[in-house]
């Protein structure tokens, strides 16, 4: 068995339970909830606003970017590995992709409209014939693809802002929602299963066409990127401190800009979720948080092992939050749908974070790899 990359692993694992703390409002709130803490007209909670500007700050975007720097990461490893061990790598990096592109549409249309997974298997299946690129080759064009995403955001955003579009009434167009628009949203995503099925399906369809335009890009130039990581040798040596320090002091200036210029719309604005401001914030701050953590791997603990056994089970980690967190807020608990508070949100992410932790230790303890990776390696090499 090849060794595995310990700061991989780490950082897999933390990014994995950090990526339901943006999530989790999918499950437990209307989808404007994603954009705005005052989504319901008439009520504003400061603890709420405090909440989700520590979140613009610190915590989105930031993981969704790590998990595509680690997918690049992961394509070069195994092709490099593929090669080694004399396997045609072509043809399994292949299978794993188009297998991985089933689970994605499964996740998306049947459990959670926000699965990630399709529209990494779809980059994947472009960018991988590069993974055996040299890293200055891949860095230059993880920068072009990454700008391409970012200036077509920019470009949608100018257009959104020029054309003046007004708040619509519509519970399913709106920003801000009336208590109406609550509960019609409410009856629907805690109702019968075939109706939210249908709801998801175009919910997912609809966002995988929008990240034709937009998200692909990015996450194709942060892939890009993670293959260049991998072989410049950084998740061994990792970032000296002061560029930690200068990665770092950029990625807040620009986080803080972006948490000023929506405060100055009052938390509310239909451009807001095109403005590219923040992601750029996000690929500063998610290089800081990797390079903490390989230093963090080399020093160890159990706390670092503990979360390399969940970055060893991240697959079934992933899907298991979105069936747990819908069963919880759909079907066990449908009156806390669209009643909680962000904090209280946080405290659902706490608790299950470290259910997910024990459960990923124990299982690989008794059993090794998780069950959908092994489910996953059945099917690619059968």
């Amino acid at each position: 068995m090849q060794q595995r990359i310990a700061s991989l692993d780490l950082i897999r694992g933390v990014a994995v339970l950090a990526i339901l703390l943006v999530n989790i409002y999918a499950f437990t709130l209307p989808y404007q909830a994603y954009d705005t803490p005052l989504w319901l007209i008439g009520v504003v909670n400061e603890v709420d606003i405090w909440v989700y500007g520590v979140q613009q700050l610190f915590v989105n975007g930031r993981f969704i970017t790590l998990f595509s720097v680690l997918f690049g990461a992961g394509l070069a490893l195994q092709m490099q590995r593929m090669r080694q061990d004399g396997r045609d790598g072509r043809k399994l990096m292949l299978r794993r992709l188009y297998w991985l592109l089933v689970f994605g549409v499964i996740h998306g249309v049947f459990i959670w409209y926000g699965d990630i997974l399709t529209i990494y298997a779809l980059v994947g299946l472009i960018v991988y014939r590069w993974a055996d690129k040299p890293a200055a080759w891949l860095f230059k064009w993880a920068f072009i693809t990454y700008s391409v995403g970012c200036i077509a955001m920019a470009l949608l955003m100018w257009a959104t802002i020029a054309m003046d579009i007004p708040v619509s009434q519509d519970p399913w167009d709106a920003i801000q929602l009336t208590h109406a628009g609550l509960l019609e949203q409410a009856e629907l995503w805690t109702g019968p299963y075939g109706e939210q099925v249908v709801l998801q399906a175009v919910f997912f369809f609809v966002s995988l066409a929008g990240a034709a335009i937009t998200f692909a890009w990015m996450a194709a130039g942060m892939m890009f990127c993670g293959m260049g990581l991998y072989h410049s040798g950084f998740f061994t040596r990792g970032l000296s401190v002061s560029r930690i320090i200068v990665l770092f002091a950029v990625g807040l200036a620009l986080a803080l800009a972006d948490l000023w210029l929506k405060y100055d719309a009052g938390w509310v604005s239909a451009s807001a979720v095109l403005n590219p401001l923040p992601l750029i914030a996000a690929a500063f701050m998610a290089a800081v948080y990797a390079a903490l953590m390989v230093r963090w791997a080399a020093i160890g603990g159990w706390l670092a092992r503990a979360l390399q056994s969940a970055g060893q089970m991240a697959f079934t980690l992933y899907i298991s939050q979105s069936v747990v967190m819908g069963l919880l807020f759909r079907w066990l608990a449908p009156d806390l749908w669209g009643q909680l508070t962000r904090l209280e949100c946080m405290a659902v992410v706490l608790v299950y974070s470290l259910v997910q932790v024990v459960f990923a230790v124990v299982w690989r303890r008794h059993y090794g790899q998780g069950p959908l990776e092994r489910l996953w390696r059945w099917l690619v090499l059968r």
